[in-house]
């Protein structure tokens, strides 16, 4: 039973360091998105927007009942707080212009 106490403790052990090395490598871009995802994780209501948006996004074939869908959700649930601040600014203005230009703001 202590050995395999101590292999757990060590394993353990090797994977903090690991990820610890893994961390230091991460570039500035790939720390600013795990960032990101952390906050995303971290706040319920966050995740719950963001799936309501990606369900809504793919129940219409319609560019503008897309759009209008997503901006009802915005309105209803806010801009989801993970956002970066410059995806905060584009999404407000989707939220006012978005829907008149649903062709250019929905992919498809």
């Amino acid at each position: 039973m202590d050995t395999l106490k101590n292999v757990t403790k060590e394993a353990v052990l090797l994977a903090k360091k690991w990820q610890e090395m893994a961390n230091e490598l991460l570039s500035p871009k790939e720390k600013t998105f795990q960032n990101q995802m952390m906050r995303l994780l971290s706040n319920s209501k966050d995740k719950v927007v963001l799936a309501k948006m990606i369900d809504q996004s793919f129940r219409s074939k319609k560019a503008d009942r897309v759009a209008d869908q997503i901006v009802s959700l915005l309105t209803a649930f806010g801009i989801p707080t993970f956002f970066s601040k410059i995806e905060r600014i584009l999404t407000r203005i989707f939220i006012l212009l978005g829907r008149y230009f649903s062709i250019i703001s929905i992919p498809k």
